[in-house]
């Protein structure tokens, strides 16, 4: 072995214990030519770089979209009816809210309530259907004699909807009542 070694092992707890000096990190950097500022640098450059990409996706992506705005569903049905399905999509209309006009009347009738007031809204909803159906009558008269205008038609869907709107509040009136 030579002297170096052999004094390496004689003193091996003084070499274990001590820390390096101060600052010797930072010389020890220097010498590789790896400074803390250069990696800040190389942080915030890697942060700018991700950032420019999302910004550039983005940007790609809002021109893969369409530039039409997005309709409603009423738009959309108003384009798609032709002459030849306002009559077919009017029979599904009066079918489905004249069941719900059945079955919400029904409800009325079968509630039983011994105050004056549920008596007089269970008479208010028989009147107030019956004048909605004397001006859905005069609105599919209109209707059929106007050659299927699309203004007539949802005006005729308006009236369905204030109808089943009517029943569903004197019902819940009925039910406050009751309660």
């Amino acid at each position: 072995m030579s002297v170096l070694e052999e004094k390496i092992k004689k003193n091996k707890e003084s070499f274990d214990v001590h820390e390096p000096s101060a600052g010797h990190f930072d010389r020890f950097s220097e010498k590789l030519g790896y400074s803390r500022t250069l990696q800040r640098k190389r942080m915030v450059f890697g942060i700018a770089w991700k950032v420019a990409a999302v910004f550039v996706i983005v940007f790609a992506i809002s021109f893969l979209l369409p530039d039409q705005p997005y309709n409603t569903g009423r738009e959309l049905a108003s384009q798609v009816m032709t002459d030849e399905n306002y009559e077919q999509e009017l029979q599904n209309i009066k079918k489905y809210y004249g069941f719900q006009k059945e079955k919400k009347l029904e409800k009325i009738q079968q509630m039983s309530c011994e105050n004056p007031d549920c008596a007089e809204l269970k008479q208010f909803a028989t009147e107030e259907i019956d004048q909605l159906e004397r001006s859905t009558r005069q609105l599919e008269e209109d209707f059929e004699s106007s050659g299927q205008n699309s203004r007539l038609f949802h005006a005729l869907v308006n009236n369905y909807q204030l109808m089943s709107n009517v029943l569903d509040q004197i019902l819940d009136k009925i039910n406050t009542i009751e309660n």
